[in-house]
């Protein structure tokens, strides 16, 4: 991330604190996981505290000089090295103020130690801020070899600010590197994904969240703990090492990743997977895959837009095929009832309403239910669950006795609801619709790859735009139907080939266009 000077550090500094949340994260207008509530209250707060400090910056800003310009910095300030930089060792500085000013004119002072990193810039590693002088500031401990820069800002009474740096080289080993090739050599496998997934397993299992808010580098995973910006940088340095293209992302705050796997670009938020301790000491045990591989729809649940990509241009993220969840199938586990310790899954819901002859079935279930080692587990039904449920129904054939069905699925903060389009057979390209349905919804097959169309008895209309810019070639009408939409096949290309001896049928096929054919039986 680049450096940001003044009040700035305000906004990208004010990092939020987050615990691990059981099952799947809420969205904030809906009844709150207990779990979170702590992480949701420490986020008003924090944001209280944003919007605060960035008015006091406006007042600033409209009162200097150069408002909304950039501000111009004196170099009255000086640090002179109080020895040098050791290996792993601590080192100090003292500061004085040069000039017209004096230190107690110091109103707020900034203290940043940096490390170059990956990108020949150099990465944030450690940062306070207090409101008076120090003439005597000390860094934290070093934990690999490498070019640092020390940089204090300060602060006058009268509106003007001061800086000074010293940059230097901590020699000895590279011990950050030699970590992080040591741990991809552990976690490396054949498939990007698993490669992906181990990363961020070993990451937030060997550290943990600093609750002091200091230590911001990717010599976390040396240290043992950091904030969001040691995880998101970690990470990076991990995959990028690995092989898999990787960005850094920001916004409000808070550092994630966004890493590509197969072609798509997918958010991975390893803090937020990781549980939160308030003691200073690690937690084990709770460590989750909620924010593996997100869509940006998903992820904006509760990482508010816009995100900033470091080192790069956005790019879309809108793919679930690599979701912890979906990957895996365990939202095929998922269910919106039990009893007797017996589970339900939304495919069996979704087989169970289309055999009582419901063609949509809407679900608002408050909680979703699976089975882990014979133990039933609950977690919320809330809009991040109900997203990936409505992936996985979109992408994904069910099985059933009757062949893959076919369907199509939507999703809100609290609901999923599902179309049911038919049947995919053994028979490539041949759709058989339910024997229950007793009308083909407007849209429900709107540009279906099926050329042959198989419609049940029973079935009395064909709504609008049904078969709409379809690949569909044939269809079978039986007699029941005494309606279609006169826009249910447009779009289609090529002649389509009525198979019926239904009278409605064929007196439509004659009367709508040229574009039809009828065919006995």
């Amino acid at each position: 991330m680049k450096r940001i000077c003044g009040y700035k550090w305000i906004a990208v500094f004010a990092v939020l604190l987050m615990v691990w949340a059981s099952g799947l994260a809420m969205a904030e207008d809906r009844p709150v996981n207990p779990n979170r509530q702590k992480m949701l209250e420490t986020d008003q707060k924090i944001e209280a505290l944003i919007r605060e400090l960035s008015a006091t910056e406006a007042e600033k800003d409209e009162a200097h000089p150069n408002a909304n310009a950039d501000r111009i910095w004196t170099y009255n300030a000086k640090l002179t090295r109080a020895s040098e930089a050791v290996q792993y060792g601590k080192n100090g500085w003292y500061v004085e103020v040069l000039g017209q000013h004096n230190a107690s004119q110091v109103t707020q002072m900034t203290v940043g130690l940096y490390m170059k990193d990956w990108c020949d810039d150099y990465t944030h590693v450690y940062w306070y801020r207090v409101p008076y002088f120090q003439s005597y500031v000390q860094s934290c401990q070093y934990m690999t070899a490498g070019y640092y820069t020390m940089e204090v800002w300060l602060d006058f009474s009268d509106g003007t600010y001061g800086f000074c740096n010293d940059v230097f080289y901590v020699s000895g080993t590279d011990t950050l590197n030699q970590k992080i090739n040591e741990v991809v050599s552990a976690c490396r496998v054949a498939s990007d994904w698993d490669t992906a997934l181990n990363l961020h397993d070993w990451l937030i299992n060997h550290v943990y969240y600093d609750p002091d808010l200091l230590y911001y580098g990717p010599d976390m995973i040396l240290r043992g703990y950091g904030v969001c910006d040691g995880y998101s940088k970690a990470y990076h340095m991990l995959c990028r090492r690995a092989g898999i293209q990787v960005y850094r992302v920001t916004n409000g705050g808070h550092a994630w990743n966004a890493i590509a796997l197969d072609g798509h670009w997918y958010y991975v938020d390893c803090t937020w997977d990781d549980p939160l301790t308030d003691d200073r000491k690690p937690v084990s045990g709770y460590e989750g895959h909620t924010y593996f591989c997100l869509n940006e729809a998903l992820m904006r649940l509760d990482h508010p837009a816009p995100f900033e990509w470091a080192y790069g241009s956005k790019l879309e993220c809108w793919a679930l095929y690599a979701n912890y969840d979906i990957h895996t199938g365990n939202w095929m586990k998922w269910g919106p009832d039990y009893s007797s310790g017996n589970i339900r899954t939304f495919q069996q819901a979704v087989l169970d309403h289309l055999y009582e002859g419901e063609s949509v079935w809407t679900t608002t279930n408050d909680y979703i239910y699976w089975k882990e080692s014979s133990k039933i587990c609950v977690g919320y039904m809330d809009e991040r669950t109900c997203g990936l449920i409505a992936w996985g129904l979109n992408n994904q054939y069910l099985p059933s006795p009757d062949g893959g069905l076919l369907m199509s699925a939507s999703y809100t903060s609290s609901s999923v609801t599902v179309k049911f389009r038919g049947w995919q057979l053994d028979n490539p390209g041949t759709l058989k619709l339910p024997a229950q349905l007793k009308s083909v919804p407007d849209d429900a097959f709107y540009k279906t790859r099926a050329s042959i169309i198989v419609i049940p008895e029973g079935c009395t209309s064909i709504g609008q735009r049904a078969f709409a810019y379809s690949s569909v070639r044939t269809v079978y009408i039986p007699n029941s139907v005494t309606s279609i939409a006169s826009n249910a096949f447009t779009g289609s290309s090529g002649r389509i080939l009525f198979i019926t001896d239904n009278p409605y049928a064929i007196q439509y096929a004659r009367n709508t266009s040229r574009n039809y054919l009828v065919a006995a039986p």
